[in-house]
């Protein structure tokens, strides 16, 4: 440590003693709050988010932390609905003095939380959610967005329907807004490269037997599909499906957030073959990347997936503005960050300021059968941000 830093640690231990033991120890750490789901569909992702929240702080935190305070984890875990996120964050920012706040934010928990971002005095960063109204109408000052919005999912969708064998498609998607933005989205794309769809499915959360929406399905004039069902509904859908011979009619399956990392092991052969866009894999070829690859292998002894790399890369935003701040305060936060270039898995990577987007690639996936019988990817083409980014919403004032 230099001189002036000695100095200054110095000054703050006389102020922090001059001031009383609660500011001296506010002074010693900067909290960080995980709103995580530990039920209902979403829970199949708790461990990885866990993980990687974990692997983040720790590997911070031996750096020598932010300017030298180190940084605290809070987790609080939930149900998995707006109503328990919002409590969650509000429990994290009250009792544990968490001004940023993080964790599963699904679509619907992410537009909860971000609108009650600034009146309960957290920033929020997102590493879950897709839906493209948190970068249009409904963006707010005190949200940022790691993951990948679902324009830039459809933009990975125009380059496989380009290409696609299939010239009508059945629909099915989860009922809430991120599977309701992606129908839409979907649909609209196939009419702009000449093909059709017929009317969407949407499934309720946690429906048991999908029977009901796969017998239309499979009686159909489709010759391809769509799937943007996520967590164990993806894995119930895939694997009663294959009961039905569902997917063996279609030309092309393509999965929107369906045939994940996550669900991967439980739905086995019954995904194979399946076109799945996937906002990061392992083999992205940075040098970060690899670093985070391998630290999670000797962390955990697995991959880690998208998921946990989307936590992994908002953890590293927070450090980013957080030393660029010199505070957890939200004002200095949020304009430390705006238009700043971080370090993420991605290698150097713009945090844009007109709707606090990161901007960032795509990759275009098959699932196949590995050498060992297990299920994994084969990657078939990796869309760069400045191919595949959406421009920002002319919809989004930030407030």
């Amino acid at each position: 440590m230099s001189m002036k830093r000695n100095l200054a640690a110095a000054a703050l231990a006389v102020l922090g003693l001059a001031m009383g033991p609660a500011a001296g120890l506010a002074q010693d750490k900067i909290t960080i709050g995980a709103v995580l789901i530990d039920a209902g569909p979403m829970a199949a992702y708790y461990e990885r988010s866990n993980n990687a929240l974990k692997l983040a702080v720790d590997q911070i935190n031996a750096g020598g932390g932010i300017d030298g305070r180190p940084l605290e984890l809070k987790i609080a875990t939930h149900a998995g609905t707006p109503e328990a996120a919002v409590s969650a964050a509000v429990r994290l920012r009250q009792q544990e003095g968490a001004r940023i706040i993080t964790g599963m934010t699904g679509s619907a928990m992410a537009i909860a939380l971000a609108a009650r971002a600034k009146v309960a005095d957290y920033v929020l960063f997102d590493p879950f959610s897709q839906t493209d109204i948190l970068n249009g109408k409904n963006c707010h000052r005190n949200y940022f967005r790691v993951s990948t919005p679902d324009a830039l999912m459809n933009n990975g969708m125009e380059a496989v329907v380009a290409a696609s064998p299939a010239a009508r498609f059945d629909i099915i998607a989860s009922d809430h807004p991120a599977g309701h933005d992606s129908a839409a989205s979907f649909a609209a794309l196939l009419e702009r490269h000449g093909k059709s769809s017929n009317p969407p499915i949407f499934v309720p959360a946690g429906t048991p037997d999908m029977g009901s929406f796969i017998i239309p399905m499979k009686s159909s004039d489709a010759d391809g599909a769509m799937v943007a069902i996520f967590g164990t509904d993806a894995v119930n859908f895939a694997v009663q499906q294959q009961g039905f011979g569902l997917f063996g009619k279609y030309k092309q399956v393509i999965g929107n957030g369906f045939a994940t990392p996550a669900t991967l092991p439980s739905q086995g052969a019954s995904v194979e073959g399946v076109i799945q866009l996937l906002g990061w894999t392992p083999e992205i070829d940075t040098p970060e990347n690899k670093a985070f690859v391998q630290a999670y292998r000797d962390a955990f002894g697995s991959d880690p997936d998208y998921v946990a790399a989307d936590q992994y890369n908002a953890i590293q935003l927070i450090a980013a503005g957080l030393r660029a701040a010199g505070t957890d305060e939200a004002g200095p936060l949020v304009s430390a960050l705006e238009g700043k270039v971080v370090v993420t898995t991605f290698g150097p990577t713009e945090v844009r300021a007109q709707d606090h987007q990161l901007v960032r690639p795509l990759t275009v996936n098959e699932v196949v059968k590995n050498d060992d019988g297990s299920m994994g990817y084969r990657l078939e083409r990796v869309l760069a941000a400045d191919e595949a980014m959406p421009a920002p919403s002319p919809d989004c004032t930030l407030k």
